[in-house]
Parts: structure tokens; sequence; C-alpha cells
């Protein structure tokens, strides 16, 4: 990943999940990528349905998650679903906290074969908001494209390396 190294990556037990973890050379940014199976009977659904039906739930837990980490305040802005070029589906999202520490992050959630692919970008609060949306949509193309590249027997290398 350009300006980002992979600190390490770690599979989950029974939940099938994979986490990838990069931080950003200067060090103020953490970039997730998680890959999990979507549910059953989902690949019956339209791509787009999946996506957006998936959002909301993921997005939802994020703000959670940020609230309990001592944001006093969480609002979101940025949403969208769009496609791509390849017939893909990618919602997106920023949500902002307040707090002792301002910070903001980046939601991105897409699906890859039978996954889903979502990529979560922390960066401090005060960095432009254009800035740190280019950084995570590069991001997610070139882990898409090594994942494309890496993908092997329901297993995954390690992207960017």
């Amino acid at each position: 990943m350009m300006n980002f190294s992979l600190l390490g990556d770690v599979r989950g037990g029974s939940s099938q999940t994979r986490l990838f973890r990069y931080q950003s050379i200067e060090g103020s940014q953490m970039l997730d990528f998680s890959l999990y199976p979507q549910p059953g009977g989902w690949e019956l659904m339209d791509e787009e349905r999946r996506v957006a039906g998936h959002y909301l739930p993921v997005r939802q837990a994020l703000l959670e998650k940020l609230l309990q980490q001592g944001a006093s305040e969480v609002s979101s802005d940025n949403e969208s679903l769009s496609g791509t070029a390849d017939g893909h589906y990618i919602a997106r999202g920023r949500l902002v906290a307040d707090g002792a520490q301002p910070r903001q992050q980046w939601l991105l959630l897409t699906t890859h074969e039978q996954l889903f692919v979502r990529a979560t970008l922390t960066s401090p609060g005060d960095l432009p908001a254009a800035a740190t949306r280019n950084t995570i949509d590069l991001a997610l193309q070139q882990f898409l494209q090594a994942l494309t590249r890496n993908t092997g027997d329901n297993g995954v290398q390690q992207p960017g390396q």
C-alpha cells in the first residue's frame, strides 16, 4: 500500500474473518481491511442490495465503538453507494468523532467473490475529508487488485507485500 506499512494480519477462529492492519508511514493513520463471508442466502441478492443492506449495521457498530471509546459526539457525512467500472458496488461514509482526541473514520464496504470487504481508515480529525477519502479510495483499489491476484483455495495471501 502506498504510504502505509503492513503491521500484520490476523485470522479469526470460527468467525472466518481475516483482518489486515496497516499504519501510515508517519504514524498518524490506521488502515484496516476485514474480509469475511457473506451470510447464507445473501448470494441470491444482487450485489447492490447486499452492499447496501450490510453497510448500515456495520456503520452503526463503528459509531457505537467510537462512542464507547470516549467520543462525546459522532456525526456522519459523505455517505454514498456507487457502482465501479467493473460492475461492483461500494458503500462509503465518514464518521467524525469529537472529544479529547477528535478523529475521523472512513468506512468503505464492497464485495469480492463471496466475501464482504470492509475498509476503515482512522485519521486525526484535522485532516481534510477530501484527502482522507482519496487515501482510502486508492488503498481499497490497491487492496482489491492484490486480493484478485492472490486469492487461492479460500485463503488470502498478504496484499501489499
